[in-house]
């Protein structure tokens, strides 16, 4: 009987969901981190369900992965074919000063949304959790943006505002509504799932709180700024004006037009006689509070180490590009450019770009101005900048005029206009830093994007297939995961300018080997790093691949992106108190992210009712045809008994 009770004890136990236990039990659906604290988290959530923001990071809520159906043959093999084990990754339990968000669950006695797979809305009789594949995300958001009975039907709410962090705007007027089309409809039906999972320690409901408990970190990650061509630090001679080119890697824009630019100018044999500097800015963290550019400032301050060779006072122009995947309509390619005022520099940048259309006539690309009517400049990077300076000159080059015309702003679901707006831009900063040498057509002509690199960044970077395991990607990096994640993560240990690539997402490293290699000059490029490579100036690419490198004169950096009311000391976090100083920072929420242990997930699937039916039919008949076999069986036993 022991033996007997021990085996039905181990099936029960093995028919429980499986995680790591580690910590209090505690009834909240947090955070699941698939991966390991010390890689950085890999976030695909869906931050908005109504379709008018923009998607943040770049994903699915889950991807699932499920094994198999074996013959079954025992126990096992019967307990294998009933759960399936899930990869992915979950919905994420987020901290600020004030508060929480994210999913949560009351317990596993109140299940109201099992998880189905979407066909037709019609025939759901109760709430649903339902998955939608990568090609059926667009038309479904789509439908819940334009049909008022379908989402009517969808559980949650839309976290969009019609201005998108609005309390970091450097003008007054936060009032205007640069997405409309907004729905801020909050519901009491959310999705819950029959799963509880464990917390490291329950009470800590804040960042101050948690941080001071040691179970979160501040979201945060590696901005990567490049220089074309590369600084002498070494020399006297630091004068050069500084063109800034900024994106986001929040946003799809760096990999469809930032880094297409970089390719384009980096085979001009003659900009290292160019009267100006070229900085290439890729920002992380934009979306939570604007992390990456704040931080990136805040260092320039400081002059610290990740900086070093920068200057404010140089600064002459900042060109961003924002959302610009769906200016194609009609066979033309249109793009708005918003500035920040009347200026010179101003003045030469909107020339600057009248010229390269002009060279690009047979494009069909098409610029204007935007409205006059605009408080200022769309959410961007550049509002930090103006925050610090207000007399800073730049521009925002944007597929809109007044309002958001993509419903998926920012997102990866853009696939319009591209090899357009990377021409564009490449030859506008070839113009501008060539100043008054030659900026001929013929000179313009010169500058071509590569499209093959654009069809393979989007397909590395981008989408899942073929993902970060491209060979593009595979060249520089050895990428941790397949999906590539556009989220910050968190940042675990001490911030610096030179970290270890192991706290770096796949996407950071990449940015900066691929901005390495194409600012440096192809003769200054050495087979093997060594020791010697940093001292004489040089950085060390590709060496993830191999683990020797290719060292390769260039100035390229990280910068921590992480909030201005944080510090690190001793290895622990602290929250600032506001600095009237740091305007931004007075609203900064300090998000940071709950400390989880790796935990595993299974999901018991149930067959569909058709399959039922048909074993229930089965099982009647069995036992119809067991039961008349007795009945034989006994009726003859019985004559040959009376026989005998």
């Amino acid at each position: 009987m022991q033996k007997q009770a021990g085996y039905f004890s181990m099936l029960q136990q093995k028919a429980k969901l499986s995680w790591v236990l580690n910590g209090d039990e505690n009834t909240a659906l947090f955070h699941v981190s698939i991966k390991g604290r010390r890689r950085q988290n890999r976030i695909l959530s869906i931050e908005q369900l109504d379709g008018t923001r923009k998607i943040e990071d770049y994903g699915m809520i889950v991807m699932l992965s499920l094994a198999e159906t074996n013959l079954m043959q025992s126990v096992p093999d019967l307990q294998n074919s009933m759960y399936k084990v899930v990869d992915g990754d979950a919905c994420v339990r987020l901290l600020n000063l004030s508060g929480e968000i994210g999913c949560s669950n009351p317990g596993r006695e109140k299940v109201v949304a099992p998880i189905i797979r979407f066909r037709d809305a019609n025939s759901l009789s109760r709430s649903s959790a339902v998955l939608l594949s990568l090609n059926e995300i667009q038309d479904f958001f789509i439908r819940v943006s334009t049909d008022s009975t379908f989402a009517r039907n969808v559980g949650g709410f839309s976290p969009a505002h019609t201005f998108p962090q609005a309390e970091f705007s450097p003008y007054k007027n936060t009032n205007y509504k640069w997405n409309p089309i907004r729905q801020r409809s909050y519901t009491t039906v959310v999705a819950e799932f029959d799963l509880v999972m464990q917390t490291v320690k329950a009470g800590t409901h804040d960042s101050e709180s948690c941080l001071k408990e040691e179970t979160c970190f501040p979201l945060g990650g590696y901005s990567v700024w490049s220089s074309l061509p590369p600084l002498n630090i070494s020399s006297s001679d630091q004068g050069k004006p500084i063109i800034l080119a900024v994106a986001s890697m929040d946003s799809a824009s760096f990999f469809r037009d930032k880094s297409l630019a970089v390719d384009a100018l980096s085979h001009l044999e003659a900009i290292d006689g160019f009267d100006k500097q070229l900085v290439f800015l890729v920002f992380t963290g934009e979306a939570w509070g604007y992390l990456g550019s704040r931080r990136f400032l805040h260092e320039l301050d400081l002059q610290s180490d990740a900086v070093k060779g920068l200057n404010t006072s140089l600064f002459e122009m900042i060109i961003e590009v924002g959302s610009v995947g769906k200016g194609f309509n009609e066979g033309v390619t249109s793009f708005h450019v918003h500035t920040t005022g009347v200026s010179s520099a101003t003045n030469k940048t909107l020339d600057a770009l009248n010229h390269a259309q002009d060279s690009l006539k047979s494009r069909n690309i098409s610029i204007s101005s935007a409205a006059a009517s605009n408080p200022g400049i769309p959410p961007s990077s550049l509002m930090s900048f103006l925050n610090k300076n207000p007399i800073t000159s730049g521009v925002v080059l944007e597929d809109f005029d007044t309002i958001f015309s993509n419903k998926f702003y920012h997102t990866n679901l853009n696939s319009s206009s591209i090899v357009a707006a990377a021409s564009l831009l490449a030859r506008t900063l070839y113009v501008l830093t060539s100043d008054t040498k030659d900026d001929s057509k013929s000179a313009l002509a010169s500058v071509n994007v590569n499209v093959s690199l654009v069809e393979q960044l989007m397909g590395c970077l981008l989408e899942c297939e073929p993902g970060l395991s491209c060979e593009l990607v595979k060249n520089f990096i050895a990428p941790s995961s397949t999906c590539p994640s556009h989220y910050v993560g968190v940042i675990s240990e001490e911030p610096s300018s030179t970290p270890s690539p192991e706290y770096i997402g796949d996407v950071s490293r990449f940015v900066w080997n691929f901005l390495a290699d194409k600012t440096s000059p192809p003769k200054g490029k050495t087979p093997v790093c060594s020791e010697d490579c940093s001292k004489k100036g040089g950085v060390c690419t590709r060496a993830e691949v191999d683990g020797k490198g290719i060292c390769v004169f260039s100035t390229t950096r990280y910068v921590p992106a992480y909030s201005t009311r944080l510090s690190f000391e001793s290895g622990t976090w602290n929250v600032l108190p506001p600095n009237s100083s740091d305007p931004m920072g007075m609203h900064d929420p300090v998000w940071t992210e709950s400390n989880w242990n790796a935990i595993g997930l299974r999901v018991y699937t149930v067959q569909s009712a058709a399959y039922d039916r048909l074993v229930l039919l089965g099982g009647i008949a069995i036992t119809g045809g067991a039961y008349l076999a007795i009945i034989l069986t006994r009726a003859f036993v019985a004559k040959i008994l009376k026989q005998d």
